[in-house]
């Protein structure tokens, strides 16, 4: 149900409609055989993205017709939720998930050299737990950074691509010629200055 879906704190734009590309469609496919059909029955949309959904930008209106590229009309939060109960579902004899607050982490020998291995991680309500693999999904307020430095293994260089995009909502008026062969409304960012 994508309605049940929480938002994630510092993704603002989740609460969107979303669309997933044909090369993503691809390769979660490939990755979870069979995805983009389970998803549809979940409450995906399949689109066709040439035929089922409308493009706009400042030269007018782009032509639809049947392409075969397969994409998936989904919240973020509903495609993040799909793809973890799959992973959790093929892998449950492997993994294990734990929400918790990371306090610090533990290595066995060499603290200090990046030869080290982390023994486990100290988290706020379960202590001491081992693992193989530990994912700070934290994002900007992760303290994963400052206990690296504390560690002796340097904080990991911070990395920003401005890649000039930017994105703005709005409510638009369903066109008076609506009719169901499209899903989707694209408006494309028009040139500065274009009004």
């Amino acid at each position: 149900d994508q309605a049940s879906m929480a938002w994630r704190r510092g993704v603002p734009q989740s609460c969107q409609p979303h669309q997933l590309t044909a090369g993503g469609a691809l390769a979660l496919n490939e990755l979870l055989p069979g995805f983009h059909d389970e998803v549809v029955a979940l409450g995906g949309v399949n689109l066709d993205l040439a035929k089922h959904v409308y493009y706009f930008d400042h030269e007018g209106r782009y032509p639809n017709f049947e392409s075969h590229l397969r994409g998936l009309g989904i919240s973020r939060p509903f495609l993040e939720q799909c793809v973890r109960d799959r992973v959790y579902r093929e892998g449950s004899d492997k993994i294990s998930v734990v929400q918790d607050t990371l306090l610090d982490f533990e290595t066995e020998d060499g603290e200090g050299s990046r030869d080290c291995s982390i023994r486990g991680v100290r988290l706020l309500n379960r202590g001491l737990m081992e693992c193989d693999l530990y994912v700070d999904a934290t994002g900007r307020s992760s303290i994963l950074p400052a206990l690296l430095g504390k560690h002796g293994l340097g904080r990991p260089e911070k990395l920003a691509v401005d890649a000039k995009i930017r994105s703005a909502s709005r409510l638009v008026k369903i066109p008076d010629s609506f009719d169901e062969g499209w899903k989707l409304l694209v408006i494309k960012s028009l040139p500065s200055g274009t009004k």
